[in-house]
This record gives structure tokens, C-alpha cells and sequence, in this order.
């Protein structure tokens, strides 16, 4: 949090405090001023001429604001403001500062760019979006990622130098367009699998005078897809659609699926050929190590068929073999051969990532006993380095918030799963446990961010965000400013305490881990940033 004091709302106290030295507004802008008030012909006079002071003081603030941006974009942007709205710059100032902030955020994107590329990509961007830079950022910000995507695309049974000489001759292809560039490649991978199934089958028939054949790949693929389809329901919750796998436990049918599903309003399910059945949470089971629950089924109007999972040790004679990845591939069913590079503490290791285009609940099967390896689901959400200098850490928040997980975590099946039997009332106290840090946590992005204004919408802040607002309104010389400054590091410090004290991760319910995981991170990651710098008694 190195130079906090300039990047929280502190600024607006040293700001305070230079005003004297803001620039005089040249006399032919105060005539056009004056004016455009003249015109405003429903304001009285009085009123007039206080339109025109508000236009007078935001003019001096806009053009006493400096910008880590080249000056023919500020100019640029100044410009749009003025024609958007001619000599209003009460409303030219919150126009100008959006777009500054966005144009800044689009620049920090530059190094993911080549700069005559970046360059162009801009050009066409602001073009497309008449200079709107929010809208420039967000766009710019998608393509990078898809650029991202690209560069990590692999296609299973694909020979990486051929894929390589594809993906070079995309941008010719589609130049700067890698949305298209990207569709072009995950047409790759079917057709590769055809190929694949094609040769395996060919295969199969010149040596099918052998006494015993082994299955050819399309057949134990199709032996796995059978087998997933009987063993699975289509499961719909808490707005996402997913499989969960049905097992016998205690000599009962246990539905097992994604904790990410699990909703008070229910789950909807259906198998494979569309019949549906209704799924009671009146007991449900949350897994303690794996982001999985538990239900058990009663009264399913259809026929289903138990899945087996994997021992250890048939676990580990896959090992550098081929198995089959079966799930819903966006909505078709997609079997594929791949293979098991690797086992790691509660999962397993495959020979390219399974991405999360792929429905959570897809399994791992042995294609030669029909066993469940593993579960694929989404694991913890990561968290991105922040910038805590930043004044644009809220905005940086808010996207890691968005950001999904490119690919699932496939877990293990043969691992013992604890389960815990849910308590409706513990629920309800995780939840607004959850909803509490998150709270917490985009307040205080803003607050550092330097928008106390918007921290105070949130009850967690709002009283601290009032009491600094108040002492920021007093000019203060150096060390008043560094006791304020320090009282509030340290009311920050004490508001985080007492919540982080009474959060036990490995006692929350595995739909709420991931979340609160991810907030409860981000709050100690501020928290840290905040000790060291009391530590240095700024």
C-alpha cells in the first residue's frame, strides 16, 4: 500500500489544501459561461448565476486534475465533453474522469499486445464504440483474453507443431479478430477425434482374425458414454445446469453432484432420454473435501443404474493410459480418449486441461471396467496479484469477481469423501457470512480506490466513510494529516479484526467454500497490506 495517502480519499484533503494554486478561469470561458446560463431560462436569476458558479468551479477542478495519460488523449476526451456538453462541466468533470479512468485501463493492456497491433486494435475499437473508452476497455479486455486462450489451445492426439503452423496462420485469416480466430481452432478437436476413431476402427478390423481383440477406441468410448448415461442425471439449481453421478451407499441410490447446484428453491433433474424427477432436499450431505453434495433419491420414476468408483489401486494402473472423459459438452454429450498423466493428493492429473465448457459433473471412466476414476468440477476461485496503489482496485475487484475458472478439477473417486449433514440455520449464518465479506470487500475497493462517496453506501463502512468525509472537510497541515491518516489505516485494521477471527473456512458448506474462500482472502490480503504500513508509522 506504498503511498497510500495520495491513492485513498486522503487526495481530496491534499487536494483541499492546493486549491489556491488552481488555474483562473480565463475570461472568455466565464463569458460563455455566463452565457449558457442566460439561456437556461426557467432558473431565476439567482439561480443563474449560481448554474454558472457550479460551471466555474468544476472548469477549475477539471483543468487542475492531472492525468497519467498523453496529452492529446485528455485533450481528445475533453473535447467529446464539450461537444456531449457544451459549458456544463459540472457534468463534463464525471464524464471526463470515466473516461480517463477507462482509456487508462485500456493502456495497461498494452503489454499483452504487439504495439503496432495494440495500436490498431484501439483505432478500431474507438471507432466502433464513438469513443466510448468503458466500452473500448471491456471489448479490449475480452480479446486479450481470447488471445490468452489461444495461445494455451491444445487438441488432445493433435501433433503440437502442426496446431502451431495452424494457429500462425489465423491472423492472416482473421486478422485482429480473435473471437473467430478462436471458433476456427475448437473446430479442431472433433474433427481430430473423428480422425483418431477413423484409424483406431481401421485398426480393428485388419487384426480382427486375432482370437481376442482388444475394444477398438470407438467401442470402449461408446462402452464409457453408455455407461455415463445410465449412471447420471442432468441436474438444474441455483441458475446452472450440471450432471451428478447416482452411487450405492448403505444399499441406498446416492446422487452426488456439483456444490455450486445447491439452492433452497431445489434442484430439477432429468435422464438422458428427457424423463424427469423431482429431487428432495429435505436431508442433504456436504462434502468436507471436495466441492461436492450429497442426496439420497426416492421414489425416481425411471430406471438407474449405480455407479462403481475406482479403488486406489486400479486408480493407479491407469496411470500413463488411456481413459475416457464423458460429459456434456456445452449441451451435447462428448466422450473423448485421453490420457492419465498423473494422481495429486485428492486428484488426478490429465494429459491437457478439461475445460469448463465441459458441464461440472462430467466423470473420468476406465473404459475397461467401467469404473468412475474421477469427478470433474470446478475447484477454489483463484485470486489475481492486486495492485493496492491503485485507484482503479475496485474496478480490478469487480472483474476478478466475474472471472470464471477456464478449466475443472478433476477429483479423485477413490478418495474417502467426509460428509456432513447440512444444518439449514448453520446455512443461513454462512451465507450472510459470505454476503458480509463480500460487502465488505467492494466497499472497502472503493474506499482505497479513493471513492469515499461509494464506500458509504455500505452499511459495513458507511459510519467510518462519513467520519473521514467530515475530516477531510478541515485543512490541515502535515502532522494533523498524518495523525488522521493514521487513525484511519488503524479504524480499517480494527473494523477487519473481530470478522476474520470468527471464520472457520474448513467448517463452511462446500456450495459457499469457494467464495467465501476467494472474499476471506481478499480481506486478509488488505489486512496485510494495511499492517505493513502501520508497521512503517506512516
Amino acid at each position: 500500500m506504498k503511498n497510500i495517502l495520495l491513492l485513498i480519499s486522503f487526495t481530496l484533503c491534499i487536494f483541499s489544501n492546493l486549491g489556491a494554486y488552481a488555474q483562473e478561469v480565463p475570461q472568455d470561458i466565464k463569458a460563455k459561461i455566463v452565457e449558457a446560463s442566460k439561456k437556461r431560462t426557467k432558473l431565476s436569476a439567482e439561480k443563474q448565476e449560481a448554474w454558472a458558479t457550479r460551471q466555474m468551479e468544476a472548469w477549475e477542478s477539471i483543468n487542475s486534475t492531472t492525468f497519467s495519460l498523453p496529452k492529446a488523449d485528455v485533450e481528445k476526451i475533453k473535447a467529446d465533453a464539450q461537444n456531449k456538453f457544451p459549458w456544463w462541466f459540472s457534468k463534463q468533470e464525471p464524464y471526463i474522469n470515466e473516461q480517463a479512468e477507462a482509456l487508462m485501463e485500456a493502456y495497461e493492456l498494452k503489454p499483452n499486445f504487439d504495439a503496432a497491433e495494440f495500436s490498431a486494435l484501439l483505432g478500431e475499437l474507438s471507432k466502433k464504440h464513438g469513443n466510448n473508452y468503458r466500452k473500448v476497455a471491456d471489448e479490449l479486455s475480452q480479446i486479450m483474453e481470447a488471445k490468452k486462450e489461444i495461445k494455451e489451445f491444445t487438441v488432445d492426439g493433435m501433433d503440437p507443431t502442426l496446431l502451431e503452423i495452424f494457429k500462425k496462420g489465423l491472423p492472416k485469416q482473421f486478422p485482429n479478430d480473435y473471437a473467430k480466430q478462436l471458433g476456427a481452432l475448437k473446430k479442431l478437436a472433433p474433427l481430430v477425434e473423428l480422425a483418431q476413431q477413423a484409424k483406431s476402427d481401421n485398426e480393428a478390423k485388419r487384426d480382427s482374425g486375432a482370437k481376442k481383440q482388444p475394444l477398438s477406441v470407438t467401442e470402449s468410448v461408446k462402452k464409457a458414454e453408455n455407461m455415463f448415461k445410465a449412471s447420471t442425471l442432468i441436474i438444474t439449481g441455483n441458475g446452472k445446469t450440471a450432471t451428478g453421478i447416482v452411487t450405492n451407499i448403505k444399499g441406498q441410490n446416492a446422487l452426488i453432484f456439483p456444490a455450486s447446484l445447491y439452492s433452497k428453491s431445489g434442484l430439477s433433474a432429468s435422464n438422458a432420454h428427457g424423463e424427469e424427477a423431482t429431487i428432495s432436499l429435505k436431508k442433504v450431505y456436504s462434502a468436507r473435501n471436495m466441492p461436492l453434495m450429497l442426496v439420497f433419491l426416492e421414489d425416481i420414476p425411471f430406471e438407474i443404474k449405480p455407479a462403481e468408483f475406482a479403488t486406489n489401486d486400479e486408480l493407479r494402473e491407469c496411470l500413463g493410459e488411456n481413459v475416457v472423459v464423458v460429459g456434456y459438452y456445452v449441451e451435447s454429450l462428448r466422450p473423448s480418449m485421453m490420457k492419465l498423466t498423473k494422481m495429486v493428493k485428492d486428484t488426478v492429473k490429465m494429459a491437457g486441461p478439461i475445460l469448463s465448457t465441459y458441464y461440472e459433473g462430467s466423470l473420468i471412466i476406465n473404459p475397461k471396467n467401467n469404473k468412475t476414476l474421477a469427478i470433474c468440477v470446478k475447484g477454489d476461485k483463484e485470486l489475481p496479484d492486486f495492485d493496492f496503489t491503485s485507484n482503479r482496485l475496485a474496478a480490478q475487484f469487480e472483474r476478478a469477481m466475474e472471472k470464471e475458472s477456464r478449466f475443472l478439477t478433476t477429483f479423485r473417486a477413490d478418495i474417502p469423501i467426509n460428509w456432513e449433514l447440512v444444518d439449514n440455520e448453520k446455512m443461513a449464518k454462512q451465507i450472510e457470512m459470505t454476503d458480509y465479506f463480500k460487502r465488505i470487500n467492494i466497499a472497502l475497493s472503493a474506499m482505497i480506490s479513493g471513492s469515499l462517496e461509494e464506500a458509504g453506501k455500505y452499511p459495513e463502512v458507511a459510519d467510518f466513510a462519513k467520519k473521514t468525509q467530515e475530516a477531510l472537510k478541515i485543512s490541515m497541515g502535515r502532522d494533523k494529516l498524518r495523525i488522521e491518516y493514521r487513525g484511519f489505516i488503524s479504524g480499517i485494521n480494527t473494523m477487519l479484526r473481530r470478522p476474520l477471527q470468527q471464520v472457520k473456512i474448513n467448517e463452511v458448506y462446500a456450495n459457499l467454500k469457494s467464495d467465501l474462500g476467494f472474499h476471506l482472502q481478499y480481506t486478509k490480503m488488505i489486512e496485510g497490506e494495511i499492517k505493513k504500513e502501520m508497521s512503517k508509522n506512516s
